[in-house]
């Protein structure tokens, strides 16, 4: 039998040229020659014990918790209305070596997308890696090996395999076996709108039977097993898949085709920090890493892409059932305003897979503005399969309607950074503006419009007047489709509407924003004071977010003293994302100082062993919180590497943590090309700070007579800004 051991594959690829651990090879070397900053690893002892706080292994259409009794997949959700919930599906295939010694291992090799447990014992090494593979969508795939080391006696492996067959949200029913396969289906209870759902969603199941021992006979020098599990929403596809990676496995395939799409996914677009600090270094493979697999493959296997992706939820695809303290697998905010935007430039495809979500319930969305009486499309504050409101929170539903400028929001970037718009995404634009157009009042003493009685960013307090956040990101919405429409020079649109009719309209919505001239900064809302702080404690960032990523025209001063009277009020025990906005701020003002311990305050929220990230410090709140996680790599890009996507051109304005030693940002995807983005410290004294910062921008990819990377100096000697455009554009 051919046998494919795991452990040494990892470590062939770390030997192999192409994904070099040493030397300068700029397509691929994480900065530590050890495995040790992406792969994470844990005894016996250490585990957690918090059992969720185990890592999530997922391929965007299903995902579990390492030996957890569940599986989830991507749209399949159970409850009517507010009860919509992800459906928890028997994690039937969970396979554990029953019994475990203090001296093994357990480990997360991000750059693979694969959890092992390995354990020698009686002179023989035993390998279990479990992975949700890659391109071949429904499939989750337990393997063993055994090798020898000293013995040459028999040995057995006790396993202890599968789990409860009941699910709270399926109706399960074993339909075929055979000596070595089983099958199920399961169908959910209750649809989440039986106007949207036609059918009642089901899933089928096609397994290998798990045995409860395993065993390398005697003089036989390794031996391997493996066991698949396939999931679909047709028996056909289920069947289809489970027989292609049955075929995979015989000949050792199977897994060497996962970890070939992991790692090409990784040598194509990655973040990587040099830090003298481990922990940072390891934090920024394992953010990358959960957010990648919770969204679609870029690579699929023949024919076996997945249906439609539903979206990103703020605990990942790995947990969202009504037994969680989290978000019940509904997309939110989260989707649009902190983990999409780090995809716009690592794999834009991924980014548009995001806004595909939107578009999907565009239908139901415009059926949400007349139930409520506006004009154009309303999404919901919580989004599961069908787009009609789901949020158990009546307040949020009704109050937190950003939602809708958030997702405006996203378009533009998308247009900034791939250079044109779909004619789907200029319709939603177009909707979204109408929405709001609907939603203003004009505020007689003022003069403006403006819009009263909201929730804000700020969770803490509502309903308001006048949001400064929601007023400004309403108004850049109103003012989108006329952008659109002059920046790809379209005469019209569709309905013949011009570009000229579009920017009129847009400049007669005049928007209120509350603004203090004696303090100089922007009030959350109307009535708020910030001298009264503690009535007025701000739950996450939210006037911050005006600056980026919104990006509001504003005086240097007003953006110091927003960021500096906000850091005061906000609750130290707020989410993650919050400091990373500081962060972004205060970089933005040449502060490094500053920003460098609110970038630091955020790792607060990752757990050991497995950079599992918490909602609240301390591992409060929701787990595998990936919302934290965007908003981390947003400073990353948009804080130290500087980076805005802007109309026509790309700028970066670099800078380096002082405990680090590098950045480097592989296959910056813009307008059709890469580019490599490299800061480094040289050794050796400077005379003067941030004098020995280098850095290096590169094109890799796409026509290079089309785009041009100009360096200018600013009047603060360690500041430098590079533009990145195409030559036909002016900046």
């Amino acid at each position: 039998m051919s046998c494919l051991l795991f452990v040494r594959t990892y470590f062939s690829l770390k030997r192999n040229s192409k994904f070099s651990m040493t030397g300068d090879d700029v397509r691929w070397s994480p900065p530590d020659v050890s495995p040790d900053s992406y792969i994470f690893s844990s005894t016996k002892s250490g585990l957690p014990s918090n059992p969720l706080l185990m890592p999530s292994i997922g391929n965007g259409n299903i995902a579990t918790v390492i030996y957890r009794d569940r599986i989830f997949m991507n749209g399949l959700y159970n409850g009517a209305g507010k009860q919509s919930h992800r459906a928890a599906i028997p994690a039937l295939n969970l396979l554990k070596i029953r019994d475990t010694l203090e001296t093994d291992v357990f480990s997360l090799n991000c750059l693979t997308g694969t959890f092992t447990h390995e354990q020698h014992r009686d002179g023989v090494r035993v390998v279990h890696s479990v992975y949700a593979h890659k391109t071949i969508p429904s499939l989750l795939v337990n393997h063993i090996s055994m090798s020898r080391v000293e013995s040459e006696e028999e040995t057995l492996i006790q396993l202890q395999g599968g789990t409860d067959f009941h699910s709270p949200d399926l109706v399960m029913e074993a339909t075929a076996a055979s000596i070595s396969t089983e099958c199920f289906t399961g169908k959910i209870l209750v649809r989440e709108s039986e106007d949207y759902q036609l059918q009642i969603s089901s899933i089928h199941i096609v397994m290998d039977k798990l045995p409860e021992e395993i065993e390398l006979p005697s003089g036989q020098e390794s031996i391997c097993f493996t066991f698949i599990m396939s999931i679909d929403v047709t028996k056909e596809r289920s069947l289809a898949q489970y027989t292609e990676g049955k075929r995979l496995a015989a000949s050792s395939a199977l897994y060497q085709l996962h970890c070939e799409s992991w790692t090409g996914q990784w040598q194509e677009s990655r973040i990587d920090v040099w830090s003298s600090d481990l922990l940072t270094t390891q934090t920024v493979y394992g953010c990358q890493y959960y957010l990648m697999s919770s969204l679609p493959s870029l690579s699929y296997y023949q024919s076996f892409a997945p249906g439609e992706f539903f979206g990103l939820s703020p605990e990942s695809l790995a947990y969202g059932d009504m037994s969680e303290d989290d978000y019940l697998g509904h997309v939110f905010w989260d989707q649009e305003t902190w983990m999409y935007s780090p995809f716009l430039l690592l794999q834009p495809q991924l980014a548009q897979s995001m806004l595909n979500t939107r578009l999907r319930v565009l239908n139901q969305a415009r059926k949400n503005a007349v139930n409520n009486k506006v004009e154009g499309a309303q999404f919901p504050w919580e989004q599961g399969v069908s787009g009609i409101p789901v949020s158990p929170s009546d307040d949020c539903e009704k109050y937190e309607l950003h939602i809708n400028a958030d997702i405006s929001l996203a378009i533009r970037q998308l247009a900034y950074a791939i250079g044109s718009v779909s004619q789907e995404l200029r319709q939603l634009a177009e909707e979204l503006a109408d929405f709001w157009m609907s939603r203003v009042t004009w505020l007689e003493e003022k003069k403006q419009f403006g819009i009263v009685g909201v929730m804000p960013p700020d969770e803490f307090n509502y309903p308001v007047d006048n949001s400064a956040y929601t007023n400004t990101a309403a108004k850049l919405s109103i003012q989108l489709p006329g952008e659109l429409l002059s920046l790809f020079s379209s005469a019209e649109d569709a309905s013949g509407t011009t570009s000229s009719v579009y920017h009129k309209r847009a400049d007669s919505y005049d928007m209120y924003v509350p603004f203090d001239e004696t303090l100089k900064y922007h009030p959350e809302f109307d009535g708020y004071d910030i001298k009264n702080a503690g009535h007025n404690i701000v739950k996450q960032a939210d006037v911050v977010l005006m600056g980026f990523p919104l990006c509001a025209e504003t005086s240097t001063i007003v953006r110091k003293n927003d960021l500096e009277l906000y850091e005061k009020v906000t609750t130290p025990n707020g989410p993650a994302m919050t400091w990373s906005m500081f962060c972004v701020g205060h970089l933005e003002l040449n502060e490094t100082s500053r920003a460098e311990p609110l970038f630091d305050r955020q790792l607060a929220q990752c757990t050991q062993p497995f950079k599992v990230w918490s909602e609240y410090p301390n591992g409060k709140g929701a787990i595998n919180f990936i919302t934290g996680m965007g908003g981390f790599l947003q400073s990353l890009l948009f804080g130290f590497l500087g980076i805005r996507l802007e109309p026509t051109c790309l700028t970066i304005k670099p800078v380096l943590h002082s405990h680090w030693t590098r950045i480097r940002l592989t296959g910056a995807s813009y307008q059709g090309a890469r580019f490599d983005i490299d800061v480094r410290r040289e050794v050796g004294e400077t005379s003067a700070p941030g004098a020995d910062i280098v850095t290096v921008v590169t094109q890799t990819s796409g026509d290079s007579s089309q785009y041009t990377i100009t360096k200018s100096q600013c009047s603060d000697p360690c500041v430098t800004t590079f533009t990145v455009r195409k030559q036909t554009s002016t900046c």
